[in-house]
């Protein structure tokens, strides 16, 4: 008798700490999700199971200014169903400002898996409805077709503009396709696009390309075809020059077999295209950065700033690290030129123009290109596609779910981020950083609100680095990209959908 209590409770407390419990089971079935519409239900599930719904269900909350986001919604929806379009206006003058009310707040999306309060995402809807009615209702004299665009004119310069950042890349640098992917299919992919190093070469493809549905379609077969790897025997895929050249790629963020894979598409794709015409095509801001060691050439590339340059030539200048600058211009003829004289050598010195490596570039002029953003497209908010991602660790914690909850676990560990992420920026300043470990712990800056995305890479995913390039592979680390958005979504909807309504 004694031993089957002993059998038994063993057998309890065997199934206490090893079965698995249905929220885990969910949570790893939410991180395997293959599209957006499965992580949608499976976060739909998780919500109700943890009472999460409830919570997205009760308006009430310290987190935001509810009243006014209630009475706004109510005033909105009235003027709209009696069809006052000048009434709408004034709401809407008033009304549209991307954080009223606090309503995007990483707070208010740390708490539930499918999004926030059920009241935010109907005011940012009502405002978009309200948005798409000025332009359905017939104008009057009171509110005629030069008031409605005066209008709208003020909302966009209110609300400011949103820039997606590509940022390095290294071996993962196809997780940015997967973030572009993501976007898209959610009819949320901002119209200004930024790159730098292999970020540059893909942010050159998709903002010169018009119809991106058929681009992401094609695109594994076209990467295939441009790869110019073929099969690797097991027997030599992880011979010791292979490994070392790929923990060299992931030491200098730099992949070398991809960055020219992706150039030659990207010169295949767009030929002599240049910033000017590209945005002519498809309406698309294209921004490269590029560092140098001349202060006259500019360290942002775009349509405004050099509308005459070849797009592949900014491209291959931000992914080349200590390499002589060699910008290409078109002429009015067709024809492409060298770049002027005063961009091919330092000033009053004998030597030619260099690039420079991120890490060897001081924070000021780090943060330069982003700042001419602001001020030449009126960009306030920045979506940053990051995908180093050892840095994951470092980064603060403000978007994950339960981030919110005030235990010694979170409290001590944000603490420690805090302090960490200050003691190297002190180190960095006094040059006294390695340049190795600055390319891991020490980000760039940007001067406005900032949501930044890492795929999440798990060590199993190291022997992925080891194959042979294919479209297979590539599908696998877009979908890395894609994850690494999906959880994101909620926020970058309220921040971001009526900025796009107005596009």
């Amino acid at each position: 008798m004694l031993a089957e209590v002993v059998s038994y409770w063993y057998s309890r407390l065997w199934s206490q700490l090893w079965t698995p419990k249905p929220r885990s089971i969910l949570r790893k079935q939410l991180d395997r999700a293959t599209s957006y519409q499965e992580h949608e239900e499976i976060a739909m599930a998780l919500d109700t199971m943890m009472g999460n719904d409830l919570w997205r269900q009760n308006p009430i909350d310290s987190g935001f200014d509810y009243k006014l986001i209630s009475e706004r919604l109510t005033q909105l929806y009235d003027a709209r169903m009696a069809g006052d379009q000048l009434k709408i206006a004034n709401i809407l003058r008033a009304s549209v400002v991307r954080n009223i009310g606090s309503i995007s707040g990483k707070a208010m999306f740390t708490r539930s898996y499918a999004g926030t309060k059920i009241l935010i995402e109907d005011y940012i809807d009502e405002v978009v409805r309200c948005i798409h009615a000025l332009y359905s209702l017939p104008t009057t004299d009171k509110f005629d077709a030069q008031a409605r665009h005066d209008l709208l004119s003020a909302i966009r310069r209110s609300l400011g503009r949103t820039v997606l950042v590509l940022q390095g890349g290294s071996v993962f640098g196809t997780c940015h396709l997967g973030v572009l992917r993501g976007l898209y299919q959610q009819d949320l992919l901002p119209r200004i696009i930024a790159g730098s190093g292999f970020g540059a070469l893909v942010a050159a493809l998709v903002a010169a390309t018009p119809d991106l549905s058929a681009f992401f379609s094609t695109l594994p077969m076209y990467y295939e075809y441009f790869l110019g790897e073929k099969e690797i025997p097991l027997s030599e895929r992880f011979s010791a020059d292979r490994v070392k050249r790929i923990l060299r790629d992931l030491a200098s963020a730099s992949s070398t077999n991809s960055k020219s894979s992706l150039m030659r598409l990207v010169k295949r794709c767009l030929g002599d295209m240049t910033f000017e015409e590209a945005f002519i095509l498809t309406e698309r801001t294209l921004n490269i950065v590029v560092y140098t060691d001349n202060p006259n050439v500019p360290s942002l590339f775009n349509y405004v700033r050099t509308p005459n340059v070849v797009i592949w030539s900014a491209a291959a200048a931000s992914i080349s690290e200590g390499s002589q600058l060699d910008i290409r211009f078109k002429k009015i003829d067709g024809s492409i030129s060298k770049p002027h004289e005063r961009w091919d050598a330092i000033p009053d010195e004998d030597k030619p123009v260099t690039t420079l490596p991120w890490v060897s570039v001081s924070s000021t002029a780090k943060v330069q290109p982003y700042m001419a953003m602001t001020a030449l497209f009126n960009v306030n908010h920045f979506i940053i596609s990051q995908t180093h991602p050892y840095v994951a660790p470092f980064l603060l914690t403000d978007l994950r779910k339960y981030a919110h909850v005030n235990t010694w676990y979170n409290k001590l560990t944000r603490l420690a981020v805090l302090e960490l992420n200050h003691r190297l920026r002190q180190i960095d300043f006094f040059g006294l950083l390695p340049q190795t470990l600055k390319r891991v712990l020490v980000d760039e800056p940007f001067p406005g609100v900032e949501i930044t995305t890492v795929p999440d890479i798990h060590a199993g995913d190291a022997t992925h680095l080891f194959d042979a390039p294919s479209k297979e592979l590539l599908e696998y680390w877009m979908l890395k990209g894609e994850r690494s958005i999906w959880h994101a979504l909620p926020l970058i909807r309220t921040r971001c959908l009526v900025e796009v309504a107005l596009d």
